[in-house]
């Protein structure tokens, strides 16, 4: 893989929103930093949030991918394999400001030691993707139907999130 160039003072938070204000790579966040590559998988979807362990099939299988790098840090800290608690999560943006969620003080205490790694990209491998239908250029999540190797991958600190206190506690 190859590191973008340019961006190699910055730390690792600001050179992932220095890309995505470039506007040409997308980010996926995963625990796990040596995936050389990745498969499309299957979505899942949790249509009423007051009932989490209700899903149902989102889409063809894909890889899930978004143009907003904070979403990734996001995910790549809070995920199942980064805690011992059963917890749900999310994110998304509302009049234009992003918010974050998760069930629990307790998952957030648990992860504050974890790392994680966002995957970087290009913008032109992904097509963008809702569950409406209704896509835009802005979308929040884009997906490719086939296998993608990502130009960089940067590993994310707990500190690397938003403020803990921009993230909602919903349990």
């Amino acid at each position: 893989m190859k590191n973008i160039e340019g961006i190699e003072s910055m730390s690792n938070k600001e050179k992932l929103l220095q890309l995505e204000k470039e506007g040409k790579y997308l980010f996926h966040g995963s625990p796990l930093g040596s995936i050389k590559y990745l498969e499309p998988r299957q979505a899942r979807h949790i249509p009423d949030i007051s009932k989490p362990d209700e899903t149902i099939l989102d889409g063809s299988p894909a890889v899930c991918a978004t143009p907003y790098a904070e979403f990734a840090i996001f995910m790549s800290i809070i995920n199942r394999n980064n805690t011992q608690f059963d917890f749900n999560s999310g994110f998304g943006i509302n009049n234009n400001t992003k918010y974050f969620r998760v069930s629990s003080k307790e998952v957030l205490d648990s992860v504050k030691d974890k790392t994680g790694f966002v995957y970087v990209f290009n913008r032109d491998e992904f097509e963008p993707y809702s569950r409406e239908g209704v896509t835009t250029e802005d979308s929040m999540e884009w997906r490719s139907c086939k296998e993608v190797s990502p130009v960089d991958v940067i590993e994310v600190q707990y500190s690397d999130l938003i403020s803990e206190y921009n993230i909602r506690i919903t349990g």
